[in-house]
């Protein structure tokens, strides 16, 4: 591997923000044409925040393999990320299956290192029988009575755990993590992976905060002990940031730790558009701006860079470029 890609990995010039989007299954490598989901990271050097602000949705699809929001932070332990789920793809599993954590009730808003997630999850499947049988034969015993929950699990190796209200603040090092639930009701459980130990026969337990509401949501702040003086000033700060809520209008209203004003509408139309596809795109604005995604493509940060099917990767003096644009792919290495 070029030693570039180890700086990169490693921290190198964090933090700094990370625009992408995946392809549409069957599209061509590295073309920016036919993206299907558009994500935001924030990376610091020592922990990452990243989930998904757009997608274009298929209802006949099998999302199974995807993983949305995630906190992911350095550490001496094997688990080391937080992660939401709503169970749909696979719940006649049940709701403590995570194989995968994609929900097309799932919406987010990010920015730098705070997050504003939210659930709609109607009644009904408004899918049912959409997709091969073999597909929806994971999820057909809830057509009529759809999993209306929400959760967030972490590892239970974190270093200490608080819970105050409707906060629940974890520390692992110097990393600080707030979950603020916006639903009152909730529940703080300790739950073994069942798909971990399906697949290697493993035990691992997590700590799951579970929300059973049909419109509910959480909103995350991510934080180290350079920023704050403790652990406690954290969590004070935390509580302290002001919250609108309008459920009516699915419309959430946060000031964050580091002072910007952030808006997350949910995107409440799910019409196909001619090619079956559905546009999940939440409004999101910053301190007023509206987050536009004109113009992102497979992979842009100040490091790495994936589009029009050519891949530039450069840190201080040195990098690399690979072009697949003709038949075969020319190579430019690492000087």
């Amino acid at each position: 591997m070029p030693e570039v890609l180890n700086r990169i990995a490693t921290g190198a010039g964090a933090p700094y923000e990370i625009r992408g989007a995946n392809g549409q299954w069957g599209g061509s490598w590295g073309n920016a044409n036919g993206l299907e989901t558009f994500r935001y990271v924030w990376r610091d050097r020592d922990f990452a925040m990243g989930g998904p602000v757009c997608q274009y949705f298929n209802p006949a699809g099998y999302f199974t393999n995807y993983h949305m929001f995630n906190i992911t932070w350095k550490s001496k332990n094997r688990l080391r990320s937080l992660e939401v789920m709503h169970p749909y793809w696979l719940s006649n599993r049940g709701e403590d299956y995570w194989r995968t954590t994609h929900s097309p009730f799932m919406q987010a808003g990010l920015h730098r290192k705070t997050a504003i997630v939210l659930f709609n999850v109607p009644a009904e499947d408004p899918w049912a029988d959409k997709g091969r049988a073999d597909w929806v034969a994971n999820r057909d015993k809830h057509y009529g009575n759809l999993i209306q929950l929400a959760q967030v699990r972490f590892p239970e190796t974190v270093d200490e755990l608080v819970k105050e209200g409707d906060f629940y603040f974890f520390r692992e090092g110097n990393i600080y993590v707030s979950v603020r639930v916006l639903k009152p009701g909730h529940t703080l459980e300790k739950e073994e992976d069942t798909f971990i130990k399906e697949q290697t026969r493993s035990t691992d337990f997590f700590h799951v905060i579970k929300s059973r509401d049909p419109q509910t949501g959480f909103i995350f702040e991510t934080g180290t002990a350079g920023e704050y003086r403790s652990f406690k000033a954290f969590m004070e700060k935390v509580k302290s940031n002001p919250l609108t809520i309008d459920w009516n209008r699915l419309e959430v209203s946060y000031r964050n730790c580091e002072g910007d004003d952030l808006r997350l509408l949910y995107d409440q139309d799910m019409k196909e558009d001619k090619e079956g596809l559905i546009l999940i795109s939440p409004e999101f604005r910053i301190n007023g701006e509206k987050r536009d995604i004109t113009g992102w493509t497979i992979a842009e940060s100040p490091f790495v860079s994936l589009k029009n099917s050519v891949l530039e990767v450069r840190e201080g003096k040195t990098g690399f470029r690979v072009d697949w644009s003709g038949e075969l792919p020319r190579i430019e290495r690492e000087r």
